[in-house]
């Protein structure tokens, strides 16, 4: 597996947060709690961080559709303040 193209070197997700992210949150956070428009602002912010961690072994094994209905949030999802590490995205493929 060490050879395989690890997240973080996958640019295509970075870039596109990076370019869409503001218009996504413009349109569809007012459908959003506060809490969860925050965790999706923090998500964002730390993308390239979260992709590191992502990369690091072990590794899994995903046919590559990273998108919102894949992920899942554990945590204190009821927490007034968000702080991060308070919440753990957790990826699911099916």
């Amino acid at each position: 597996m060490s050879k395989l193209v690890k997240p973080n070197l996958i640019t295509y997700y970075t870039e596109l947060i990076k370019d869409r992210f503001e218009k996504f949150i413009g349109r569809n956070g007012i459908f959003m709690t506060k809490f969860n428009r925050e965790v999706c602002v923090k998500i964002a912010e730390n993308f390239e961080n979260i992709s590191d961690i992502m990369s690091e072994f072990p590794l899994n094994f995903c046919h590559g559709d990273l998108k919102s209905p894949n992920i899942f949030y554990k945590g204190h999802t009821g927490s007034k303040s968000l702080q991060l590490g308070s919440v753990t995205p957790v990826f699911l493929d099916w």
